[in-house]
């Protein structure tokens, strides 16, 4: 792994599978004379399915990640408690196709800040997680956690079809302040059309003699 890969936090029971916190990191595939063959991304938040210097074989599984949502995840070991989470207010509990209810953290003003606290047995505040609008807190008041453990996902927006729909505006924008190149006359009233012959110097009408 490069250095870019900071620490896991969390070592799940079978021995191997660790929960990476922080930046993207890189998981490196490195052949017999030590030269860098092939790399991949690794997102905050992914378990890694292999350890740093295992050999692994072709077709295996090196980490696996929810790529829909990106996770808010604790650093230090506690008990959960709800800070400013309030139902109807700053969050909503919404029923998944599963049957489940999830609380999601809407928009909302005022002083209400949703967030997330982890104490220690004494009830003294370890660390805070602020919840930003659309989060899914994934955890319940008063659970216990380690270091690793999903709080909250934050879904993940889908770049292409964002960036396309947010420029529609802009286009239409433009080409309404465009001036056209041959810009048509219209008439400002009712009135009777004539025919006349333009003049081969200037090309404008002749004034047209009453009858």
């Amino acid at each position: 792994m490069r250095p870019g890969l900071r620490r896991p936090l969390r070592h799940l029971g079978d021995g191997h599978v660790e929960i990476l916190d922080g930046c993207t990191g890189v998981i490196c595939g490195v052949g017999r004379c030590g030269r860098e063959i092939e790399s991949y991304p690794v997102p905050t938040g992914a378990a890694l399915k292999v350890k740093d210097g295992e050999t692994a074989k072709e077709g295996s599984v090196l980490c696996e990640w929810n790529p829909y949502s990106i996770p808010i995840l604790s650093e230090v070991t506690g008990k959960v408690r709800f800070e400013d989470i309030v139902e109807g207010e700053t969050m909503r509990a919404e029923r998944e196709s599963s049957g489940n209810i999830r609380l999601v953290i809407v928009d909302h003003k005022g002083d209400l800040h949703p967030q997330i606290v982890v104490e220690d047995e004494e009830g003294k505040a370890l660390d805070v997680q602020y919840l930003p609008e659309r989060a899914g807190i994934m955890v319940k008041e008063g659970d216990p956690i380690i270091p690793g453990t999903v709080l909250a996902e934050m879904p993940r927006e889908a770049g292409g079809v964002a960036d396309i729909t947010g420029g529609l505006p802009r286009v239409t924008e433009i080409f309404e302040a465009r001036k056209p190149k041959d810009p048509a006359v219209i008439a400002e009233g009712r009135s009777k059309l004539t025919s006349a012959q333009r003049r081969p110097s200037d090309g404008n009408f002749p004034p047209r003699t009453p009858a």
